[in-house]
């Protein structure tokens, strides 16, 4: 067959056979030197915008002329500047550098990235069609055992969108404290302090928890941290629609909350309420203290398993000198605060 060849500039016109009407972005290629074909993509990123970047975000994966939908899949390491190392982490930080795994709605072909030429270059781009990343593409993402078949996704809303319509951030205001230091009546009695003045609150209770999406899980250290994490991933998704979160669980162990701060990211907002355990015991409103005395209740916190106070919490509220009403005024205070938009760094994060 005669050779025919073009050069830049020119135009071409190809007729297929069999009749196929090809779309945008599409390629052309050799059978013998096929392009990789996958659902999961090693990628490697230089993050742009100044807010993190965390799994499960979405976005647009510009490749040429083509457009894919992919999530962050997973975020595999992250460049630490300072000695140039790769470091396992939760999120890529601002203007960061990052191995990442991207999940694309629908098995895509791509060329990998090469230096020198155009092959995989992808860029990342949000739903106001501004690019918040490099992407070059390196290959297939390695096979994991139940992980293909997970694609999350993120909101194409921005936080930015969501609190200018609230006329507030979320966040997720983490209560921990003894049994019966007060964490529910608390987080009742601020949801109504802050649903009043038309702030979007709800409040995770760890009984109302219990009885329902944690009603499997017993009091071993295993189920109390598998209790904390279920909590934390709920807390997280409301936070990320934009609502104020009011977590109220024991959660006893420095441990505990670390990985609820951990799963939560940016937002999360320790808060220690500081009721003497003595003080706990004599209001007692359930009486589990005294069923624990008793030993009718084993691994009870305070009594035979330990609590281990924050050393550093964002906000310290002493109970026993003050109303309950007092407590909650300064709480509901401490979180309007905490979410009020600046417009100027809201915006610059989102």
């Amino acid at each position: 067959a005669p050779q025919v060849a073009a050069v830049a500039g020119q135009s071409v016109a190809v007729t297929l056979e069999p009749d196929v009407i090809p779309d945008r972005g599409d390629f052309l290629f050799p059978a013998s030197e096929s392009p990789l074909r996958a659902a999961r993509i090693r990628t490697r990123l230089f993050w742009l915008r100044q807010e993190p970047l965390r799994v499960g975000e979405s976005f647009k994966l510009r490749l040429a002329t083509a457009e894919h939908q992919v999530t962050v899949a997973a975020i595999d390491s992250v460049v630490r500047l300072e000695d140039l190392t790769e470091q396992p982490a939760e999120e890529v930080p601002p203007e960061g550098f990052a191995e990442i795994t991207l999940a694309v709605s629908e098995t895509m072909l791509f060329d990998p990235f090469l230096p020198g030429t155009a092959d995989g270059r992808g860029v990342l781009v949000d739903r106001n069609q501004q690019i918040v990343g490099g992407a070059p593409l390196m290959g297939v993402a390695e096979s994991v055992a139940g992980r293909n078949a997970i694609h999350p996704t993120g909101s194409a809303v921005s936080l930015w969108d969501r609190a200018q319509a609230k006329g507030h951030r979320g966040g997720v205001f983490w209560m921990t404290g003894l049994p019966g230091a007060g964490k529910s009546t608390l987080a009742r009695a601020a949801e109504n302090r802050l649903f009043a003045r038309g702030i979007d609150v709800s409040v995770l209770d760890g009984d109302t928890l219990r009885a329902g999406l944690c009603s499997d899980l017993g009091f071993s250290d295993a189920d109390r941290r598998e209790n904390v994490r279920r909590a934390a991933a709920v807390a997280r998704i409301l936070a990320e629609s934009g609502q104020v979160v009011i977590v109220a669980l024991i959660s006893p162990t420095v441990a505990d909350r670390e990985l609820a701060r951990q799963i939560v990211g940016e937002g999360f907002h320790e808060i220690f309420i500081d009721t003497p355990q003595a003080t706990c015991e004599q209001r007692d409103p359930k009486g589990l203290y005294a069923a624990a005395r008793a030993g009718k209740i084993e691994g009870f916190t305070g009594i035979d398993a330990p609590y281990e106070a924050p050393a550093n919490p964002a906000l310290r509220l002493e109970t026993a000198e003050r109303t309950s009403d007092e407590t909650a005024v300064k709480l509901a205070t401490f979180i309007s605060d905490a979410i009020r938009i600046d417009s100027a760094a809201d915006r610059q994060r989102s």
